[in-house]
Order: structure tokens, then sequence, then C-alpha cells
């Protein structure tokens, strides 16, 4: 492909400007991926922390195993 330099250069400009939008892209991807892992594992405790609750385990047990704070063992 013959290009001027002024086309090049502008060429060279558009593709670096793809190549960051795709990689801003892949990032956003990533964190919200990692965002909704931490906030599954956050409902995984609050649900087993429920059933041990209900189950009449102590207070001391529930957070050991569940690592949640009295107060949010308490809410639920």
């Amino acid at each position: 492909m013959n290009l001027g330099e002024e086309e090049r250069r502008s060429y060279e400009w558009h593709i670096e400007e793809l190549r960051y939008q795709a990689s801003m892209y892949r990032s956003s991807f990533f964190d919200g991926r990692m965002e909704g892992e931490k906030e599954g594992v956050a409902k995984e405790k609050k649900v087993t922390a429920k059933i041990m609750k209900q189950a009449g385990e102590h207070m001391e047990k529930i957070m050991k195993y569940t690592q949640l704070t009295r107060e949010e063992v308490e809410g639920l």
C-alpha cells in the first residue's frame, strides 16, 4: 500500500486508537468480572451464615467460618 507521509501517520494513529480502545474494553471486562466474583463470594458467605444461624449455631462460630461481622450476621 503506497500512502503519503500524512496518510500513513493518520492510518497509524487510527490503528493505535483501535488498539487502545480494545485494551480499554478488555480491561473493563475483566474488572467487571472480578467485581462480580467478589460479590458472589460475599453473597455465599451471607447464605452460609443464614443457614448456620437458622440451624442454631453460636454467633462466634458463624463469624469465624464466614468471616462476617457480628452486625452483618445479626442483620440476616
